[in-house]
């Protein structure tokens, strides 16, 4: 079961990075507020999930969006296991909140989600490990800077300067893979 969530996981890992792809090449065209909404990155996001399926021969029939699970409902999930659980949870942030970390680990309590996807763009930081060290990530998720195939971990890419008139702004992607509590 593991290698199908991880194929799966690999399948998100692809769409969120031909997003960011295309963040860099048309952020200066798309503009600020396309970046800042977090439904536009969602549905984007999506989009591109949606291709790297594709891309992979898988049926399309495995991905949803907004799916309700007991009491909450999850961005995105891929890979369906059986009626009502999911290789892959994923939710889409404008920036870190644990908050959501959170509710992916209780749907993989719950038995709905194999594995969490938490993905995020936020505000350039210069440091940002050392800000998940303070926070307490890597205690409290167990997550680790590199992906071993059976850990939890994160991963930052610092994306392309973006020029809105006269200001510069510089954006971090962060992508958390939870596979296990």
């Amino acid at each position: 079961m593991q290698t199908e969530t991880n194929k799966w996981i690999g399948i998100v890992h692809d769409g969120w990075h031909h997003l960011l792809d295309d963040i860099e090449k048309l952020g200066d065209k798309l503009g600020f507020a396309h970046l800042c909404r977090e439904e536009d990155i969602r549905s984007y996001f999506f989009c591109k999930i949606s291709d790297a399926i594709r891309e992979k021969g898988e049926w399309l029939i495995d991905l949803h969006a907004e799916q309700p699970l007991p009491n909450e409902r999850a961005d995105i999930v891929v890979g369906s296991i059986d009626d009502d659980s999911w290789a892959v949870g994923v939710e889409i942030k404008r920036k870190v909140v644990t908050d959501d970390l959170d509710k992916l680990c209780r749907f993989m309590k719950n038995g709905k989600v194999k594995s969490g996807v938490f993905a995020a763009i936020d505000k350039h930081m210069i440091n940002w490990e050392a800000i998940f060290k303070a926070w307490g990530f890597a205690e409290r998720f167990k997550f680790e800077p590199k992906d071993t195939g059976s850990n939890n971990y994160w991963e930052i890419r610092e994306l392309k300067e973006i020029h809105i008139g006269d200001k510069i702004v510089k954006w971090d992607s962060l992508f958390f893979v939870l596979r296990k509590l």
